[in-house]
């Protein structure tokens, strides 16, 4: 598609000009060579507009558009579908009764299991969980390593703020995968966002 395109490919082509709705977007600088370019928009601004692009010259031309923004994580909202999903829960551990389920408050000291609900409709290969913690909860477990958990090997990696899951193999089913951790400070605290998606599959049923 590349090579039948264009027909003065020596020519060097003017930069596109970018545009919202019919403004034009000013001071753009084009990455060298890729000709990758990152423009910052006001989200006011942006919210609901058209973004376009204007080139001139013969020369072949190729690309894409990525738009990124930064949300407060209470506006992030539970998503999955049919086929993959991830659910989490936090419990305060009680020293008698049941359990409490903790939304954002914790209390120094309090020791919290952590519950992750994986369900796939179909066998996978390497699958990766990311789940974030609130900034007050430190581990219980504090070093990496492989473990056998509700009948699949999963590979732990502890890091500062988020505890990542690795499963080379995750059967069709439904599992559950926990750990605990202590909170250290009292305080009203985001809950983290768990996530979870496959890295590389090699050999899936069709949908």
């Amino acid at each position: 598609a590349i090579l039948s395109s264009g027909s003065d490919w020596t020519i060097p082509a003017e930069s596109p000009r970018f545009y919202l709705n019919d403004r034009q977007i000013e001071n753009v600088k084009a990455t060298p060579h890729t000709g990758a370019v990152v423009v910052d928009l006001d989200p006011k601004a942006a919210s609901g507009a058209t973004f376009s692009l204007k080139r001139s010259g013969n020369g072949p031309a190729w690309g894409g558009v990525v738009a990124q923004w930064v949300a407060p994580i209470l506006d992030v909202k539970a998503a999955s579908i049919p086929q993959l999903s991830v659910e989490k829960s936090v419990y305060a551990v009680a020293h008698s009764g049941e359990d409490r389920v903790v939304s954002d408050s914790y209390k120094q000291g309090e020791r919290l299991h952590v519950t992750l609900t994986l369900i796939c409709d179909r066998d996978l290969e390497y699958v990766t969980v990311n789940d974030s913690r609130a900034a007050c909860l430190e581990p219980v477990e504090q070093i990496s390593g492989y473990d056998a958990v509700d009948g699949v090997f999963v590979y732990k990696e502890i890091r500062n703020d988020v505890t990542n899951l690795f499963i080379p193999f995750l059967p069709k089913g439904k599992y559950v995968i926990d750990y605990e951790c202590f909170a250290d400070r009292t305080g009203t605290y985001s809950l983290g966002i768990a996530n979870m998606h496959r890295k590389s599959p090699h050999t899936l049923p069709e949908l």
